[in-house]
């Protein structure tokens, strides 16, 4: 359920305009907007969606309050793309033994960025492999270039705990058991 540009298709009309269908509709319902939004920019570039996103954000907010939708609080707005991203690439995690079935170990050492064709080209006829890595450097970027563990702070302060009344998870339960100093 994504708007992922993988999920678009485009033509031009006779006169040369531009026109967008959408293959999966599954995307089309009732959601987080955030959520909605990052998967239709999770695959761009990470510079580009570092240096706009709050031009993205600002641009569908108004658009939308435009075309008769409420105010959107930007700062939410905010948090719940970056919390996607970072939901979105715990997932991706989840995909990298297959990765290794595309490229292995070896293979990797001597991969110096992502424009090398072992991992920039289709594998096997699809593009797993280039997404995988993709999406899971947005999300160490995210952390490290965009505050993505402020975003997650903010969320449990604010909802998980403020909100919704629960308690912070320990730290031991996070990263688990520590060596005693």
């Amino acid at each position: 359920s994504n708007l992922n540009a993988d999920n678009a298709y485009f033509w031009r009309k006779e006169g040369g305009e531009l026109e967008c269908g959408v293959i999966d509709w599954g995307g089309f319902g009732v959601a987080c907007l955030g959520h909605k939004l990052w998967w239709c920019i999770n695959c761009a570039d990470f510079e580009h969606v570092r240096d706009h996103l709050s031009d993205y954000l600002t641009i569908y907010a108004s658009t939308y309050h435009e075309a008769g939708g409420p105010r959107l609080d930007l700062d939410v707005l905010r948090l719940q793309v970056l919390l996607t991203s970072l939901g979105n690439t715990a997932f991706m995690v989840l995909a990298v033994p297959n990765c290794y079935t595309m490229c292995s170990m070896e293979e990797f050492a001597s991969i110096r960025d992502r424009k090398d064709p072992r991992v920039a080209e289709n594998i096997f006829g699809k593009s797993t492999l280039r997404t995988t890595l993709h999406v899971l450097d947005h999300g160490i970027r995210i952390l490290e270039e965009m505050d993505g563990d402020e975003a997650m702070a903010t969320f449990v302060k604010d909802v998980f705990k403020g909100a919704w009344g629960f308690e912070a998870k320990s730290k031991e339960v996070v990263w688990g058991p520590q060596p005693e100093e």
